[in-house]
């Protein structure tokens, strides 16, 4: 029935999906492990700072925890995934674009 609120989607936290997409892009520029903040990148975590909206960062957060899980880590949260030994840069960049897909389902 039209009106019954059935299929009803929610629109995208345009918040959410800005700091997800900034803070690829910050990662982009440097990533790295270990730490917080380097000379030369953020760690994955680090990333989502810089937004004075509390609620957006942590809806990010768990945008960025359940991409995390659907990649099958099942050794912690965000900063045990970045800093996993092994780990690579394609691989963070790859949760944080599939963190937006979920923002923006």
């Amino acid at each position: 029935m039209p009106f019954d609120g059935t299929g009803f989607k929610q629109p995208p936290d345009d918040e959410v999906v800005q700091l997800l997409r900034r803070g690829r892009e910050i990662l982009e520029q440097g990533w790295c492990q270990g730490a917080g903040r380097t000379r030369t990148g953020v760690c994955l975590a680090v990333s989502l700072h810089g937004t004075l909206e509390y609620e957006a960062y942590v809806k990010a957060h768990m945008l960025l925890l359940r991409a995390i899980k659907e990649t099958g880590f099942a050794h912690g949260g965000i900063s045990e995934f970045n800093d996993f030994p092994g780990r690579r840069k394609e691989e963070v960049l790859s949760v944080c674009d599939r963190a937006t897909e979920l923002a923006l389902s």
